[in-house]
């Protein structure tokens, strides 16, 4: 299911890259100010380049924010595992027999509006 998904997904973005790349082939230049030096690509191939740059550079980032909670995740996993272990060291308890809550009332007739029980 999940290959099919992936396919169902992957088949029409790879056709509107395809798409993309074919109309937009025009030669431009892309100079950087501090930079010196020009760089002449396709458009398709310059836009592309930057959409991949601003994705890795999304993912970097947010991989940085997510970076904390992972450590602290693994460190509450360690403590679990270490309060598991003493709990398994430890005697088992016995209970006292306790009795059923709650206990088993009757439960009370209810009266309609013409007086009879529901019996």
């Amino acid at each position: 299911m999940l290959r099919f998904l992936s396919g169902f997904i992957a088949i029409p973005a790879l056709l509107a890259v395809l798409i993309f790349g074919l109309q937009n082939s025009h030669v431009v230049t892309l100079s950087l100010w501090p930079f010196m030096g020009e760089i002449t690509l396709p458009l398709s191939i310059l836009s592309i380049g930057f959409l991949f740059l601003g994705l890795f550079f999304g993912s970097f980032f947010m991989w940085l924010t997510m970076l904390p909670l992972r450590f602290r995740a693994r460190r509450l996993q360690r403590e679990v595992s270490d309060l598991n272990e003493a709990l398994a060291e430890q005697p088992p308890v016995q209970r006292a027999a306790s009795p059923t809550f709650p206990p088993e009332r009757p439960q009370p007739k209810r009266r309609w509006l013409g007086g009879t029980s529901n019996d």
